[in-house]
């Protein structure tokens, strides 16, 4: 049995050998990109290879979440976030740091709700914007005051 990243290297070789440039960005019925599945599903080498590839972590789905939402709502999201900002630094394909999902929520909301600070350290780090308002109109300040971060 193949695992996942096994195939899409496959998958990958041989689209380059037939010069048939694979979709990365195409989206299923549900709204979502590879990139969104591959993250949901935590297949980290995925992830890695699809970004490699170019594909776009600023699409969102249907929620409005980008791939920098989704990896701020995750368990333990240290090394994905760090891998994300590797590879678009590397490709100079910036995130959309301040991107809002359809509640109004931004990756930093998201990381303080979740409990991220080393997230939430390297958001502000990379200049996301404290200010910005959810569809409540709570901004960081008001997250952190109720959450007692």
């Amino acid at each position: 049995m193949y695992r996942p990243n096994a195939l899409i290297k496959l998958l990958f070789e041989i689209s380059d050998e037939k010069s048939q440039p694979l979709l990365l960005d195409a989206q299923d019925k549900e709204g979502k990109t590879a990139l969104h599945l591959a993250l949901e599903n935590r297949h980290r080498e995925v992830v890695q290879l699809l970004l490699e590839r170019d594909a776009n972590p600023n699409l969102a789905n249907p929620e409005g979440s980008t791939a920098l939402h989704l990896i701020c709502k995750m368990h333990r999201p240290n090394a994905l976030i760090k891998l994300l900002f590797e590879i678009s630094d590397e490709k100079s394909q910036p995130v959309l740091i301040d991107a809002q999902d359809k509640e109004g929520k931004t990756a930093l909301h998201l990381a303080l709700e979740n409990g991220h600070m080393e997230v939430v350290q390297l958001l502000l780090g990379r200049d996301a914007d404290p200010n910005l308002a959810d569809k409540e109109g709570s901004t960081v300040l008001h997250i952190i005051i109720v959450r007692n971060h």
